[in-house]
Parts: structure tokens; sequence; C-alpha cells
């Protein structure tokens, strides 16, 4: 799995610190309850850019099924062209309780209300760098619980939005139009279009333009093995007029190639730089030449989450920058069993792969 993933949720999975409504979060054991694992939306509301005569049209419902794997799926049913056709995804647990995230690159979060009856589900994500945010109120049953209703309406007004916008989408089986299909995995499964937020860095005195390789990282918290880097792919960084960095890759995604143009932004601080989600990623210089260490202090979910990688100009191993990088990892209480050293890789593209 692609370690593209965890910075995605990292990068666009954040909530704000304040006091929200009384919510736990869901694991996959709780929304796949054999015989009561089909879920409704019942309401929505969200700024993604949906033509308005599609907003108001029925949703289908879906289903969580636990497969024989660590995962468990989602699924759903589409008519299209009087053929009713399904839908699904693998989904697996991410590092923050109560977020889930796919091999197709899309994060959820799932939040059950009192009862486990009824649960919130919160989507972000950004297209041509502008940020969207999606929020449903969903249910194991159609039936309308004033209790949930409200706490949705204040989950929405916590996050900022107007409940006046909120929908309420008249309910369907599999009556569905071409057009309801894009609208329908638009919410349930946003895609969080991330960018590398390590890359974004240049120490002061140093060009951190050219080719550069992912030695090793580490995180706070333990990966699924899914998302732990197997390969790391050399990736490009130019310098631009303006003292911003262009990060060029690409990779292999279902044998197909993909290309990605990423801008970095300097900072006040010479040592670090934002990407275009907001992340403020920190430049540790080494004592060993042509390596770096660049470090993340996120929040997601409320929850601290840090993430510490060691880079270097070449891929060949050199012992000493990574004795430097665990005493790193020591100053920052950086647990050594959660430490990764991918196997390199001479194709350019990301430094991770499957």
């Amino acid at each position: 799995m692609l370690l593209l993933l965890l910075t995605t949720g990292l990068s666009l999975l954040s909530v704000l610190r304040a006091k929200r409504p009384l919510m736990t979060p869901a694991d996959a054991k709780e929304v796949t309850v054999p015989g009561k694992g089909i879920w409704y939306i019942i309401r929505w509301t969200g700024d993604v850019p949906i033509p308005a005569k599609v907003e108001t049209q029925p949703l289908p419902p879906f289903t969580f099924i636990r497969n024989k794997g660590t995962q468990f799926e989602l699924r759903m049913n589409f008519r299209f062209r009087s053929v009713c056709f399904p839908f699904d995804m693998e989904l697996d647990e991410f590092i923050i309780p109560g977020a889930f995230y796919s091999t197709m690159g899309y994060f959820i979060s799932i939040h059950f209300l009192p009862g486990n009856e009824y649960a919130i589900a919160f989507y972000k994500g950004m297209t041509a760098y502008v940020f969207y945010e999606m929020m449903e109120l969903i249910g194991r049953t159609l039936n309308e619980n004033p209790d949930a209703l409200r706490t949705f309406e204040e989950y929405v007004e916590w996050k900022g939005r107007n409940k006046s916008e909120i929908i309420n989408p008249p309910d369907t089986g599999c009556e569905q139009s071409l057009e309801m299909k894009t609208l329908a995995c638009t919410i349930l499964l946003f895609s969080l279009v991330a960018s590398l937020q390590a890359q974004d860095a240049e120490p002061e005195g140093h060009n951190m333009e050219g080719t550069w390789y992912l030695k090793a990282m580490v995180t706070s918290k333990k990966m699924p093995e899914t998302m732990k880097p197997k390969k790391s792919y050399p990736v490009t960084m130019t310098a631009l007029d303006n003292g911003n960095y262009e990060v060029q890759l690409s990779f292999f995604y279902k044998d197909k190639c993909e290309e990605k143009t990423i801008e970095m932004q300097r900072t006040k601080d010479p040592k670090k730089f934002k990407t275009t989600q907001n992340i403020i990623v920190s430049v540790q210089e080494m004592s060993v030449k042509d390596h770096f260490i660049f470090y993340i202090e996120h929040q997601v979910f409320g929850m601290p989450i840090r993430i510490a990688k060691l880079l270097a100009r070449t891929p060949e191993e050199n012992p000493e920058a990574l004795g430097e990088f665990k005493k790193f990892m020591k100053r920052k209480k950086l647990n050594v069993e959660y430490l990764v050293i991918p196997q390199q890789s001479g194709t350019q593209g990301l430094w991770f792969g499957s």
C-alpha cells in the first residue's frame, strides 16, 4: 500500500480543537455487525462542487462487509441504463481511531452517536488545490431520530458550516442514474488528493534541488503493514524563481503510470516550508553530507501525529547517517520498533511503492 495514504490522512483529515458533540470512534467490527451492516444516508452537507439539480436526488443505502482478510468492504448498488450493478471498495482501519482508508486513496472518519444506531461520517479533500468537506448523518435505519438530527446539526455548526445548508435526500434502493453514481461516490468515497509533505523544506544555506531518496522513516503511531513503504523511489525537486520548490514525481498504480507536480512554499523560517495543505515541515541538518531529516508534527482528529524521514541524494546505504537518524528519533521519543527502511528502486517516482 502506498505510504502516500499516510501523508494524505495527516494533511487532510485534521479536526479543529474545540468542544464537539459526544461521539465515539467506530471500528471495523462495529460497523460490520452481522445483520446490521446496512447504512442509510439520512442527512448530508458540504461544499463539494455538485450541480444543484443533483443535490436532492435519491441516495442508495450502502453496506459494510467484513471479508476474509484484515480488510472490510463498502458496497453500494447503482442503476445505469436500466441495469443494476454493484460498486465495492476495500477499506482498512487507519492508525487514528475511527478513520479508514482504501487502496484507492480515499479516507473517511466514522463516529458513533450514543446507542451506535446512528453515526456521523466526515470527509475532507482537495481538488485542484481547493479544499472541500463533506459530512453525513448515517443510520442503520431510515427512521429519523430527533436526538441524532440535533447532534448532527450541532456537529455541522461545530465544523463552521450553516445548518440551513443540510440536505435531506430521498431514499432509494437501486434506482440510480450515472449522475447519481458520481454524487454518491463523491460523498461516500471523497478522494483526498494528497502530496508529499516531507519534501517541502530546505535548510538555510543548502540547495534542495536535485534527486532525493527516502532512506528511512518513523512515525509516532504504529502503521498497518499495508501502509509501510516497501520500496523507495527517487523524487526530483526543482528550484523556482520565487524561491519555492517544485516536486516532480511519478508512480505506478494498478499498472498505470501516474504523474504529479507539487509546489512547496517558503516560510519566514528558512528551515521550514509550507505545503499546499498548510502542513509545516521542519528540516533538520545532519553532520553527514547530502543527508537531511524532514520532521512533521500534526493533529489528526485531535490526536498528535509525528513523522520523521531520512533523505539522501544517493540510494546507497550510509550507517553513519542512519545512526544519527536513530539518535534524532531518541531525542524526539520516537519508537525504534516503528522504524521502516524501504528497499531502494532506481525508477523515478514516489518514495513509496506497493
